[in-house]
């Protein structure tokens, strides 16, 4: 029995490769279709809607612990010359990168006289706006994952579950690294879903590279290495393929630990 259920899925595998790989049917799932175009523009408006709504709540003081303790303090800090987090690894440092690049665009010289001055809101709705904008990336990259593995519906109904769920919306309206870090995780999944579709080098790229910022985001992002390996492994199970994606699954750990 159970040869028989591995003959029928190898067979079923090599099916899917035939059908996404080949002529009309790849180009059809390749092909914009304005009515998915358009709910998915309308769900990342949404989410970026609901993200940004109230991100003055409370300023200039920071009331979440959190928020007032980490990231922002530490980019300010960086803006000197300094890009070592001074022994800070509580959280991971990217977020931290981000922040200080977007200080330094957007303040220059007088981040740090604005932080420390009695109103430093400007600073705050900058990070705070960073958070968001890199949360409804997220929903947009989700949307393209469950496309990849799935088919279009279940992609847009992933992506709007999302954009209205309470916690990443929460987290996307404080400078943290919780919705940023679920950027790189969701272009992870579309790299993974990519592996499990198609086994291709770039996306063993793609969810490596995924990966390791999620992981250089926040330390839990480092989930997302079970889907990529999930997907390898099932890869690794079609015939003549075992030694090409053990190659390219040691890769993208390669691509992760250099995120």
């Amino acid at each position: 029995m159970t040869g028989a259920w591995r003959r029928w899925d190898l067979r079923q595998r090599a099916n899917d490769r035939r059908r996404w790989n080949g002529g009309v049917d790849r180009e059809g799932a390749r092909r914009l279709d304005p009515r998915y175009a358009c709910a998915v523009v309308v769900v990342i408006a949404v989410a970026a809607a609901l993200r940004l709504w109230g991100d003055g709540s409370g300023l200039p003081w920071a009331y979440n612990v959190d928020e007032a303790q980490h990231f922002v303090p530490f980019a300010i800090g960086m803006l000197h010359g300094n890009l070592d987090p001074s022994g800070y690894f509580a959280n991971p440092p990217a977020y931290t990168y981000v922040l200080a690049g977007v200080f330094k665009l957007g303040f220059g010289s007088r981040a740090l006289h604005i932080y420390r001055s009695g109103d430093s809101t400007q600073i705050w709705v900058a990070a705070r706006v960073t958070s968001a904008v890199l949360g409804t990336l997220a929903v947009w990259l989700l949307y393209l994952a469950g496309a990849r593995l799935f088919d279009r519906r279940t992609g847009l109904i992933a992506c709007a579950v999302m954009a209205v769920a309470f916690l990443p919306v929460f987290y996307g309206k404080l400078a943290l690294n919780d919705s940023p870090m679920l950027a790189p995780a969701c272009l992870s999944l579309w790299g993974s879903a990519g592996i499990a579709r198609f086994g291709r080098k770039r996306d063993f790229a793609v969810a490596g590279l995924g990966l390791g910022l999620a992981a250089a985001t926040k330390y839990t992002g480092g989930v997302v290495v079970a889907p990529l390996l999930a997907a390898a492994f099932s890869s690794a199970a079609e015939p003549g393929r075992r030694r090409f994606v053990a190659l390219w699954l040691a890769l993208a750990g390669l691509f992760a630990l250099a995120a």
